[in-house]
C-alpha cells in the first residue's frame, strides 16, 4: 500500500513539474505567440492591459492549455477594433474530443466576427469573462462549452442576405450555439 501510494504521489508530481507558465508579455509579445509555444496541460498567463492588433485577435486555440488573466476581466481587455478577417473570432478554440481549454478573467470587445467561437469537438470553459461589445459574443458549435461567471452584454444579433436578396440564418447576440448533441 505504501509502495501505491508513493508512486502516485510521484506520477502527480512528475505531471505538474511539466507544466508551464508562459507570460504575455513579459515571456511573449502577444497571445498568439504563447498560445503557439504553449504545450498540453500548459497555462499562458496574461498581465494586466488593453492587448489589440495582430497576434492578440484572431487567436485560435487547438490543445489543451489554460489562458487566464492576472487580475481578471477589468484589467486584462482584448479589443479587436473591428479589424478581424472575415469568419474569424477573437478567440476560436479548436482540435479534437480530447483537446479541453479554458479561458478565464478577459474582456472581449470589438470583435467583428465573435468574442469566442468554438469549433465541433473541443470541450471548453469560459469563466469570469465579460464578452461585450462583439457581432455575436459566443458562438459554439460543440456541445461541451461551459460558461460560468461571465457577462455577456451588448453584442448584435445580425441577419446574413444571399444573393437572392433572402434572408438566411444569421448568427450573434449573447451565446448562439449552432449543432447537435444537445
Amino acid at each position: 500500500m505504501r509502495a501505491i501510494c508513493c508512486i502516485c504521489v510521484c506520477c502527480l508530481l512528475a505531471s505538474t513539474a511539466f507544466s508551464a507558465v508562459l507570460r504575455v508579455p513579459s515571456e511573449y509579445a502577444t497571445l498568439e505567440e504563447a498560445v503557439i509555444a504553449a504545450a498540453a496541460g500548459d497555462t499562458v498567463l496574461v498581465a494586466s492591459g488593453t492587448y489589440v492588433g495582430t497576434g492578440n485577435c484572431n487567436v485560435v486555440i487547438g490543445k489543451s492549455i489554460t489562458i487566464r488573466s492576472e487580475h481578471g476581466p477589468r484589467t486584462c481587455i482584448i479589443d479587436c477594433q473591428s479589424e478581424q478577417e472575415f469568419g474569424v473570432a477573437a478567440i476560436a478554440f479548436s482540435g479534437s474530443h480530447e483537446v479541453t481549454s479554458v479561458l478565464d478573467g478577459f474582456t472581449i470587445t470589438n470583435a467583428r466576427f465573435g468574442g469566442v467561437r468554438t469549433g465541433i469537438n473541443p470541450k471548453v470553459h469560459i469563466k469570469n469573462c465579460i464578452i461585450s461589445g462583439n457581432s455575436s459574443g459566443i458562438r459554439a458549435m460543440s456541445p461541451d462549452v461551459v460558461v460560468e461567471n461571465c457577462v455577456i452584454t451588448g453584442n448584435l444579433a445580425r441577419t446574413t442576405v444571399n444573393q437572392l436578396g433572402e434572408s438566411s440564418l444569421g448568427y450573434g447576440g449573447g451565446i448562439l450555439y449552432h449543432g447537435s448533441g444537445l
